[in-house]
């Protein structure tokens, strides 16, 4: 397999625009640092108060003048390819692509080298800016929207700024300057912002092919969103899968906004079987789906496309017709309030808990400052693991007890063990604590020494050495369990550290998985997961069910038949 072939990690860097920041024009061996001159003026005047010399004679002020200038960095002028740097990273952001191509201009009068990050900052601008994928789908914005300006001085501004950024990279190939992947999804912007999804699509093909000769060359998601945003805006459903097959070929990971696009272009003659083998996709890789996903949803169902497909389960939902279209509410036993449908507890399949798990050790073992901690740790797993119930020691620990005579609490995690112990006897439980707590006074008084050392000696109990995220562990050892496993803790685990996780592992999980706890005079309350998974789910009755993220609020797709 070709290296652009290769499975590509897709973060969050691969889907923003890469703005360059201004620092890195001044920061160029060679170039300087950007500092104010010095104020001037006569003693008493409004620059000689700022300099601190006001009211002062002018002997006074020569003689303080030296000092500061002491303590004064040496002002140096920028050089030429710093000054142009400068403006088109300014340019970039305040999104003036006139006064970057100005810039561009000007170092073409004067000969100045212009650095290949920063040619693809213009060419980002040329090419939209941020904007881009609001002219894919509406031809008008950015202008009002009025029949007027859609004619307007301000079209043709557009149409000639992409131009301009076409013209760049001609001439960068004249040059023989390295065309990266950022110009090539630029120029694909620029294709699809001209309604000419064909083009995107074969420059993405085209950068696709060149990172075979050059693997310094990757192509990400953003080169083939263009094209994708292009077909689905031309309601051309076949090529819109065309370029979904390729991006599943290449296994990128598609976003939220990728999957609304392509069940909003189902509407426009896709087959049932395309559109229900992308809402079954949906439905593992997302939870709840944002407002233009809810709308691509009603679309599709209240469509002829929708209408006119044969259905799935005929003796569910009839044979095609109609689909009737509501919001609806689930109760706290799943059930439907507009179809009587009840929703399943849907859980990671079967491939997936060694897939998670093993991206947790990766990730962890990157990370560690030494990287054998996390080793001995998944060797201890092998020895005495699995655990049904891993207990997050700190959070239990620390929960409540900000209030003036609060402390680190074991008191509260020997309740959760034995509330574990007493309600689930058969299961298997791992206190996980950093090492750190250890050698703080409220775990050396003899009730917290009894309870540590009783777990110990039941190999119960993980301290996580120092210089390590405890987070890492129990998530592991949790996700390690499988079905199984459950975590008891209150983090949200909405640190950057989960953010690296693939979302359609990690959120269902969460939902699945982690157990959530108060505390009243009895002992620990444990928030049990409900009945049903939050995700696109097919239910027995032939309807289609849609969480919104917005609230706790579902889009529910029924058969007409069923009254």
């Amino acid at each position: 397999m070709q290296p652009a072939l290769k499975k590509a990690k897709v973060e969050a860097a691969a889907q923003t625009n890469g703005i360059a920041s201004a620092q890195s024009c001044t920061a160029t061996p060679g170039t300087a640092a950007v500092h104010a001159e010095p104020a001037s003026g006569p003693p008493g005047s409004s620059s000689a108060r700022q300099n601190g010399t006001g009211g002062a004679t002018a002997q006074q002020a020569a003689a303080v003048a030296p000092k500061q200038q002491q303590k004064r960095k040496k002002a140096k002028k920028m050089t030429p390819e710093t000054e142009i740097c400068v403006a088109i990273q300014t340019a970039a952001k305040d999104g003036d692509p006139k006064a970057a191509l100005a810039a561009y201009d000007r170092a073409m009068a004067e000969q100045i080298p212009i650095k290949e990050d920063v040619l693809n900052n213009l060419l980002f601008l040329c090419a939209g800016g941020n904007s881009w994928a609001d002219r894919v789908h509406n031809p008008t914005a950015g202008n009002g929207g009025s029949a007027e300006a859609s004619s307007s001085n301000h079209d043709d501004d557009l149409v000639a700024i992409m131009q301009r950024g076409r013209d760049i990279v001609d001439h960068m190939r004249t040059r023989n300057q390295p065309v990266g992947e950022m110009a090539y999804t630029a120029l694909a912007r620029m294709a699809a912002s001209a309604r000419q999804a064909d083009k995107a699509f074969a420059l993405a093909k085209q950068l696709l092919e060149e990172s075979k000769q050059r693997p310094a060359v990757v192509p990400r998601l953003r080169s083939f969103t263009p094209a994708l945003s292009a077909y689905c805006a031309e309601g051309r459903p076949d090529k819109a899968f065309e370029v979904d097959a390729l991006l599943q070929e290449l296994q990128f990971d598609m976003t939220e906004a990728e999957f609304a696009q392509l069940l909003g272009v189902c509407a426009h003659g896709a087959s049932r079987e395309q559109t229900h083998t992308l809402l079954r996709r949906m439905a593992k890789e997302l939870t709840t789906l944002q407002p233009a996903t809810l709308d691509a949803a009603r679309a599709y169902f209240t469509s002829a496309t929708a209408a006119a497909a044969p259905a799935e389960q005929p003796s569910a939902s009839g044979f095609g017709g109609s689909w009737v279209v509501e919001t609806a509410s689930v109760s706290d036993q799943g059930i439907c309030s507009t179809c009587g449908g009840q929703l399943q507890p849907i859980d990671l399949e079967l491939e997936e808990w060694g897939t998670f798990a093993d991206a947790i050790a990766r990730l962890a073992n990157e990370r560690e400052k030494r990287p054998n901690d996390f080793a001995s740790f998944q060797q201890w797993l092998d020895r005495h693991g699995p655990f049904d119930v891993l207990v997050d020691a700190a959070n239990v620990a620390l929960f409540g007890q900000n209030f003036e005579r609060g402390d680190f609490s074991f008191a509260q995690v020997e309740a959760v063990v034995k509330h574990f112990r007493q309600q689930h006897p058969e299961s298997k439980l791992l206190v996980v604590l950093h090492a750190g707590r250890l050698n703080k006074p409220p775990a050396q008084q003899p009730a917290a020494q009894k309870l540590l050392n009783q777990l110990r000696r039941e190999n119960a109990f993980y301290a996580t050495p120092f210089g390590s995220n405890d987070d890492w562990y129990w998530l592991y050892a949790a996700v390690r369990a499988g079905r199984q496993g459950m975590l008891i803790s209150n983090d949200e685990m909405r640190d950057h550290i989960f953010s690296l996780l693939a979302p359609r592992f990690f959120q269902k999980w969460k939902q699945r998985h982690l157990l959530r706890y108060t505390f009243d005079a009895k002992g620990p309350i444990i928030d049990y997961p409900p009945p049903y998974t939050t995700c696109i789910q097919h239910l027995a009755t032939g309807s289609w069910m849609f969480p919104a993220a917005a609230d706790h609020s579902w889009l529910c797709a029924r058969p007409q038949s069923q009254g």
